[in-house]
Parts: C-alpha cells; sequence; structure tokens
C-alpha cells in the first residue's frame, strides 16, 4: 500500500467516523457525511473502489433518510400544535436556507 492510499484511507474512515458519531449528536448531519466519504472515496480510488451500485444505493438511501427526516419533523411539529402556515413556512424557509450556507439553514426555518 502506497502512502497516497493510506492517506485516502485515513481521510475516508476520518468522516466515517464523523458521520458516526453525527448518529449521536443531532448538529452533525450523519448520513450525508457517510455518503460524502464514500463518494470521495471513489473518487480518489477509482476503480479500487466500491462499485458505483453501491454508491447508487448509499445515495438513494441517503436521500430516503434525509425525506423521511424532514416528514418527521413535520408531523411531530404539526401534533405538538404547529399551524399549516408555520409548518409551510418553516419548510420553505429551511429549503432555501439550503442555499445560503450554515447559517441559512439554522435562520432559514425561523424567517420562514
Amino acid at each position: 500500500m502506497t502512502t497516497q492510499e493510506i492517506i485516502g484511507f485515513i481521510i475516508a474512515e476520518g468522516f466515517m467516523v464523523i458521520g458516526a458519531v453525527g448518529s449521536m449528536l443531532p448538529a452533525i448531519p450523519s448520513t450525508p457525511v457517510v455518503f460524502l466519504a464514500a463518494l470521495g472515496h471513489k473518487i480518489y480510488f477509482g476503480d479500487n473502489s466500491i462499485s458505483y451500485l453501491i454508491l447508487a444505493i448509499l445515495g438513494a438511501i441517503t436521500l430516503f433518510s434525509l425525506v423521511m427526516d424532514y416528514i418527521a419533523s413535520l408531523v411531530g411539529a404539526r401534533k405538538l400544535g404547529a399551524t399549516w402556515r408555520g409548518v409551510a413556512g418553516a419548510l420553505i424557509g429551511g429549503i432555501l436556507g439550503l442555499f445560503l450556507g450554515p447559517w441559512g439553514i439554522l435562520i432559514g426555518p425561523f424567517i420562514g
């Protein structure tokens, strides 16, 4: 194993560990971090990495996880008495906040 391969593995594994920690800490988006680590591993190592099929499956699982997280948040807010306008505003603000970086993600739902 070359030094370059070892560095690539260390970087990918570091992101995987961050993703695993994120499954316990709500501030770290664990699923996207793990997917980005797998994607980076595929880009870095090319054919010596996971297959495109596995990468597509991981992408689908990541997307499903994010959608279910948003749906669960909306259902929870609705059950706790939020109006449909409040839920819709938070959803729209959250989606628009994605394009404004970390501060947009935090502030967007409140502005919406």
